[in-house]
């Protein structure tokens, strides 16, 4: 079982699901900036706070009607994006021009609000992670239940 191939099929599932959620992202980013009044000022301005509530109900939506395990894997490529950003902030932090350590340095550039005098774009793979993962949860639930209740007793 563990050496079947992909077939042409699950490709695509998992590219729709990529579609999908890149839909959600864009969604969820224009509801963010309609919204953002409601937490200015807070621990969590910086991060995207409506992509992870759209991306996970599109994840339950579409889910519901497809009922594909693909789906419960969308978070694999966007934590491939994540890591190669916290790798690259890792390995270009230089004592010689930032004021804090490298751990703060790379941890405040990736979750905010804590800058260093950049444009906070490093929060974007964060919220790209955090959406796949709100996808895949949802994503996962007309899963649980469609195992739940259709398994006689």
């Amino acid at each position: 079982m563990l050496n079947r191939q992909l077939s042409g099929s699950t490709v695509l599932a998992y590219a729709f699901d990529l579609l999908l959620l890149v839909i959600a992202l864009a969604c969820g980013f224009v509801l963010d900036a309609a919204l953002d009044n409601l937490y200015r000022g807070s621990a969590v301005e910086q991060l995207a706070l409506f992509m992870p509530i759209v991306a996970g109900i599109a994840g339950l939506v579409a889910n519901y009607f497809r009922q594909r395990r693909t789906a419960l894997f969308v978070w694999a490529l966007p934590l491939a994006l994540f890591a190669f950003a916290a790798w690259g902030l890792y390995t270009t932090w230089n004592p010689r021009w930032a004021p804090v350590p490298r751990r703060q340095y790379v941890i405040g550039l990736l979750f905010g609000p804590d800058c260093h005098s950049q444009e906070c774009l490093y929060t974007l793979p964060t919220d790209i992670l955090m959406a796949s993962v709100c996808y895949t949860l949802g994503a996962a639930i007309p899963l649980v239940l469609k195992r739940r209740y259709s398994t006689a007793p």
